[in-house]
C-alpha cells in the first residue's frame, strides 16, 4: 500500500526576506482589467420615441417651409413640441431620406 506524505516547505526567515521594495511586484495591467469589465457590461438601447399626430403635422409643415433647419429652428420645434432638439434633428434626417428615396424611384424624364 503507497502512502502519500506532504512535501515539506521551509518559510524564509525574515532576516533572509528581501526588502519590500526590491520585490518583484507584479500587478495585471490596467487597461487589460478596464477593457474586460467594460466587455461584460451592455449599453441600454435607448427606447423608440413615438410621435403625436400634433407633432407630426408641425414637423411636416416645418419641412414644408425648409427641409434643413438650422439650430435655433429646431430647437424651436423642440421646445414648442416638448421633445428633444436631437429628435427633431433625426426626425428631419430620416424625412429627407425618404424623399430622396422617393425621387429616385421614378425615372428620370426627358
Amino acid at each position: 500500500m503507497l502512502s502519500y506524505t506532504r512535501p515539506h516547505f521551509q518559510l524564509p526567515s525574515p532576516e533572509m526576506a528581501e526588502p519590500k521594495s526590491q520585490q518583484n511586484l507584479t500587478l495585471p495591467p490596467i487597461r487589460s482589467l478596464f477593457f474586460r469589465e467594460l466587455a461584460l457590461v451592455k449599453p441600454q438601447k435607448a427606447h423608440r420615441i413615438r410621435l403625436t399626430r400634433h407633432q407630426l403635422s408641425v414637423l411636416a409643415h416645418a419641412f414644408d417651409i425648409t427641409p434643413y433647419p438650422d439650430t435655433d429652428a429646431r430647437n424651436a420645434l423642440s421646445a414648442l413640441l416638448h421633445i428633444a432638439p436631437r429628435t427633431v434633428q433625426i426626425w428631419f434626417q430620416n424625412k429627407r431620406q425618404a424623399c430622396r428615396k422617393i425621387e429616385s424611384s421614378f425615372p428620370p424624364v426627358s
